[in-house]
């Protein structure tokens, strides 16, 4: 309980500074209003939802709605998110998906160079046909590695399997010792490229979290056209694609190994078909570039210009 209260005081005081840093980098002009805008966090997903464990009727949308009145918009990345603000009262509300590097974040041809990443990432004791699951994100716990963790075990007690997470955070050491056979901790990868490549080389990506607001990991998954697994709850789910994703009911690890063993089926039985529809999906991530004309389009139309 103390852990969950000292992470919403951070994200708390978090807001605090991003709303402290907007008015220092958008200062009034002579003759101009303030713009004001802000691009929320997941305060009011995760901070709101554990409140409850106090038995304090408190709503943290409140909160939000009083921090965010001032502003003239408020950016926010997730649909899901977007609602509960607009139902919160908090006054014009655009949602903009964050946008995915397509520079870096693309489909990996079939070549030597994919392979080689894909048998590094497999390691030396994996069989030629073993699945190899990614997962990437922040070892901290809200994001509920611990489902993913046991729903690893699950699968690979019935096929070869390996799960290769990229990250970091104060969870890690915990997720470690509690790891199943098969899981591999890379790190916290700091060069995007290498990334990409590691994430493109997979079977499927999978996500643990129902609190996220967004859920960009998810997004550039697809963009490397590679299936994902994830909560049917928070803004992982609205960064999938519905025709290469499996949604399993969140925080049930049971449910989320049975969505990545149907996503393995389905690879398994007609790759070609998978594929295929991977990389439509591919296709229709936003961008960088269409993220960054949205938001400005916005400021320009706030601004009367």
């Amino acid at each position: 309980m103390l852990h969950t209260l000292g992470y919403a005081c951070l994200q708390l005081a978090g807001l605090g500074l991003v709303l402290g840093a907007l008015e220092w980098c958008f200062p009034n002009r002579p003759g101009q209003r303030r713009l004001r805008a802000q691009l929320t966090t997941d305060l009011a997903f995760y901070f709101g939802q554990h409140l409850i464990w106090l038995g304090v009727e408190f709503s943290a949308l409140l909160t939000v709605r009083a921090l965010l009145a001032p502003f003239d918009a408020t950016f926010v990345a997730g649909r899901a998110q977007a609602d509960r603000l607009r139902r919160a009262g908090v006054p014009n509300v655009v949602h903009v998906p964050f946008g995915v590097d397509g520079g870096l974040f693309r489909p990996l041809e079939p070549s030597a160079e994919r392979a080689g990443v894909r048998q590094e990432l497999l390691g030396s004791e994996a069989s030629a046909g073993a699945a190899l699951l990614v997962g990437v994100g922040r070892f901290a716990i809200e994001k509920r590695w611990d489902v993913v963790l046991d729903a690893f075990a699950r699968v690979r007690a019935r096929r070869d399997a390996v799960l290769v997470l990229f990250g970091d955070g104060p969870e890690r050491a915990r997720l470690e010792r509690s790891a199943p056979r098969g899981v591999r901790f890379a790190g916290f990868e700091t060069n995007r490229t290498r990334l990409a490549r590691a994430v493109g080389a997979a079977d499927v990506l999978v996500h643990g979290c129902p609190y996220e607001t967004y859920g960009l990991g998810v997004a550039e998954a697809v963009a490397c056209a590679v299936p994902v697994v994830v909560p049917d709850a928070g803004g992982a789910a609205e960064s999938a694609d519905p025709t290469v994703a499996e949604a399993y009911a969140s925080l049930d690890a049971a449910a989320c190994a049975a969505a990545i063993d149907g996503l393995l089926a389905r690879r398994d039985r007609d790759p070609s078909e998978l594929r295929a529809r991977a990389l439509a999906a591919a296709a229709r991530v936003p961008t960088l570039e269409s993220h960054y004309a949205t938001v400005l389009a916005t400021y320009a139309s706030l601004r009367g210009s």
